[in-house]
């Protein structure tokens, strides 16, 4: 009975295992996307500022209105990808998480192991 019992644990800790690597995975990959969406929302920022320093002296009411829109338009960006990032922080907190209890749901399943095969080995079993 006992072998049977070690048997349901070690297929216990392999799935275990299996979705550990998958949350781990996954949260690199966000961790990558983070980065992505960081570096380009610098890209936007820094065009934007050399936008702002593009009009000089004195210019008509078209410009005015075009370069405005053209501003518009950074701060539009900028803002969208912030929102992207805010939500791939949040993916990235909850598989932090998610790791975090499969971790401990994995360290029981090998004490329990552990107490098993003891038990196995002192011969409880027969």
């Amino acid at each position: 009975m006992l072998h049977q019992l070690m048997k349901i644990k070690q297929h216990r800790e392999r799935g275990l295992r299996n979705e550990l690597a998958h949350t781990t995975r996954l949260r690199h990959q966000v961790e990558q996307e983070i980065s992505l969406l960081q570096q380009h929302r610098n890209e936007i920022k820094d065009k934007w500022q050399l936008a702002c320093l593009e009009l000089t002296g004195v210019i008509d009411h078209r410009v005015l209105i075009r370069w405005s829109e053209h501003m518009h338009s950074y701060q539009l960006k900028y803002e969208a990808i912030g929102q992207q990032i805010s939500m791939q922080q949040q993916l990235h907190t909850r598989l932090t998480q998610e790791e975090i209890e499969l971790q401990g749901m994995l360290r029981q399943v090998l004490r329990s192991q552990d107490k098993i095969n003891y038990m196995i080995l002192e011969g409880v079993d027969n």
